[in-house]
Parts: C-alpha cells; sequence; structure tokens
C-alpha cells in the first residue's frame, strides 16, 4: 500500500510516538481479512464502511485478487460498487460469502439492498472486547481488531 501522509502529522506522531510504525488503514483491514481468510476456501469478500467510504477486498482462498476504497452517498452507489468485483471476475453474487463490517447496522438501506443481491453475508462475532465496547456490536470495531496484527 502507497500512501501520502501530511509531514506535520507524521511529525506530530514520531514526536509523541518515536517508535511508532504509521499503516494505511486499507493494509489493517486487508491484514485484518488476511487473517480471517486462512481458514477459508473459495472467494470471499469483505467490506469495511467507514462513514461514507468503504473499503472492500476480494480474496481466492488466501490470495489477494481485488483491493479499493470508494466513496458513495446513496445506497444504489454502494450496491454499484459492490457487485463490479463480482462483473471483473465472472462471479455468482449467490455463491460468494459476504463479511461486512464497520459502520452498518441489519435495518440500514444499504443492507437491505446488498441482501437483495447476496445471499451469504456474515458480521464477525469472533472479536472479544471489554464490557464498555461489547455493549455495541462487534463489527464496528473490526480495524481495531486489525490493527492488533501490526504490532
Amino acid at each position: 500500500n502507497i500512501f501520502a501522509l501530511d509531514t506535520g502529522i507524521k511529525n506530530l506522531i514520531n514526536g509523541y510516538f518515536p517508535t511508532a510504525e504509521i499503516y494505511h488503514a486499507s493494509t489493517l483491514f486487508i491484514k485484518g481479512v488476511r487473517e480471517r481468510s486462512k481458514h477459508r476456501n473459495g472467494f470471499q469478500l469483505y467490506i469495511n464502511i467507514i462513514g461514507d467510504q468503504f473499503q472492500i477486498v476480494l480474496f481466492e482462498d488466501q490470495d489477494l485478487l481485488f483491493s479499493n476504497v470508494f466513496t458513495y452517498k446513496t445506497a444504489n452507489d454502494f450496491i454499484y460498487f459492490v457487485m463490479l468485483p463480482f462483473s471483473q471476475f465472472n462471479l455468482k453474487p449467490e455463491a460468494v460469502p459476504l463479511y461486512l463490517s464497520g459502520d452498518i447496522v441489519e435495518n440500514s438501506e444499504v443492507y437491505k439492498l446488498i441482501y437483495r443481491y447476496i445471499r451469504h453475508i456474515h458480521l464477525p462475532s469472533f472479536l472479544n472486547f471489554g464490557a464498555q465496547l461489547k455493549k455495541q456490536p462487534q463489527h464496528f470495531f473490526f480495524n481495531l481488531y486489525s490493527s492488533k496484527l501490526c504490532v
């Protein structure tokens, strides 16, 4: 992953945390889903929603085939970008599992539209956090889990 970081922010981070390594959010997400895909075979699509953007990653077995970040405004925009890897790799939406994380709830317009096209939708349930975070859905914190893999 190649990304630009403002020099002022980099210097500020290095001032407080001189030994810190800086990672792009996509790097964290890819590491997290790679860890989760170790025991899965076939195609798997992963999406992490952060506000009005989402990261999307496609694996075949443990091989990364596709990774991108999209900005969306409507549920229709969202589903358009979700369906791109299916089209580009000639995949059947009813056969490829989708693992969702981030800012998504099951009664949202986005989730309902995804479910209309993709049948195998999974939200992470393997995360184990303290009492305060347990009050929120686990899939909201997948990036937190993924950042742990980089230290």
